[in-house]
C-alpha cells in the first residue's frame, strides 16, 4: 500500500511496496514517482494517478511494473481518492496486488482451450468460432477459400511404428502446413489426421498456390526424411458470394480432398503398391 500527495509524488509506502522496488520505507517517502519507477512505467503510472486526482473517481488498473530484480510483474492497482475539507482530492490511497501468476494461468487456460495439445495448432473449437465470426460479415472477406488436408496412411504408421511415431507425423505435418501460411492465418487441426485453413480474402488462384506450396514442402521433407514418408491429400474450395454457408465451402473442400484420396487409393491398388510399405 502507498498514498500519493499528487499525481507525481509519494506520501508514504508500506514495507511490501518499498521492498518490491528494493527500497526501505523511508527511501520512498515524499519521492517523485519517476525516481522509483522506470521512465516509461512512471509516465503510465502518473497518467493513471492524474485521472483519479482530476475526476475524483476511484480506478482499478492493471500495470506492468519492473521490480527490484528486473522482473516485469502485473500489478492490479486500486486508487481511492480522499477528499479534503474543500471537497477536492487531498490525497489518493493506493493498494496493489501482484497478479502475474494468475494472468499466466488465465493465459495458459485460454491457450489450451483453443489449441490442439499435440500440434499446437488451433483446435476445432477455435475453428468453429472463427467460422462464426467470419459468417457475421462475410461480404468483407470475399473471396473466401478453405483448404482441407488429410494425412494419408496414418493407420499404417500407428500400426507399424507405434502411436508416438504417429504423433510425430502429425507434428511434422502441422509444421509443414504452417510454413505455407502467415502466422495470422487460421491453421487448425480439426480431427484425428485432418487439418483446415481458413483463408479470407483469398481467391482460387492464390489458394492453388498455397496448395502447391504445401506439396512442395512435403516433397522437401520426404527427401530429407525417407524413413517414414509423408503423404497428404489436399482439397480446397472458394466462394465469391455472400449467400453461402461457410460450412458448405468446408464440405466442398472436404469432397475435393476425399476424391483425391480415393484416386490415390485406386492407383495404389491397381499397381499393388502400398506407399507406407515402400518406406518400411
Amino acid at each position: 500500500m502507498w498514498y500519493l500527495k499528487d499525481p507525481e509524488t509519494y506520501g508514504l509506502a508500506n514495507v511490501a511496496h518499498s521492498q518490491f522496488f528494493g527500497h526501505e520505507e523511508k527511501d520512498i517517502a515524499n519521492k517523485k514517482i519517476y525516481d522509483v519507477l522506470k521512465r516509461g512505467q512512471a509516465i503510465i503510472n502518473m497518467n493513471h494517478n492524474s485521472e483519479v486526482f482530476e475526476k475524483n473517481q476511484g480506478t482499478q488498473k492493471e500495470e506492468w511494473i519492473e521490480n527490484a530484480n528486473g522482473e516485469k510483474r502485473v500489478l492490479l492497482i486500486n486508487r481511492i481518492p480522499q477528499l479534503g475539507l474543500d471537497g477536492k482530492v487531498h490525497h489518493v490511497i493506493c493498494y496493489g496486488e501482484d497478479i502475474t501468476e494468475r494472468k499466466k494461468m488465465e493465459k495458459d487456460i485460454k491457450y489450451k482451450a483453443f489449441h490442439d495439445s499435440i500440434t499446437k495448432l488451433y483446435n476445432r473449437t477455435f475453428f468453429d468460432e472463427a467460422i462464426e465470426r467470419f459468417s457475421k460479415d462475410l461480404s468483407r472477406f470475399l473471396p473466401f477459400s478453405i483448404l482441407y488436408m488429410d494425412l494419408d496412411g496414418m493407420k499404417a504408421i500407428n500400426d507399424i511404428f507405434g502411436h508416438e511415431a504417429g504423433d510425430q507425423q502429425l507434428i511434422k505435418a502441422a509444421e509443414i502446413i504452417s510454413k505455407a501460411f502467415r502466422k495470422t492465418d487460421i491453421v487448425s487441426r480439426i480431427g484425428g489426421d485432418e487439418f483446415c485453413v481458413l483463408l479470407p480474402c483469398v481467391n482460387e488462384k492464390l489458394a492453388v498456390r498455397k496448395r502447391n506450396k504445401i506439396i512442395e514442402l512435403i516433397e522437401e521433407y520426404n527427401n530429407q526424411h525417407p524413413q517414414i514418408l509423408m503423404n497428404m491429400s489436399i482439397g480446397f474450395a472458394t466462394s465469391k458470394v455472400t449467400d453461402v454457408n461457410l460450412y458448405d465451402i468446408l464440405n466442398n473442400a472436404d469432397a475435393v480432398m476425399y476424391r483425391q484420396k480415393s484416386s490415390k487409393s485406386r492407383s495404389a491398388r491397381s499397381s499393388m503398391e502400398d506407399p507406407i510399405a515402400l518406406c518400411v
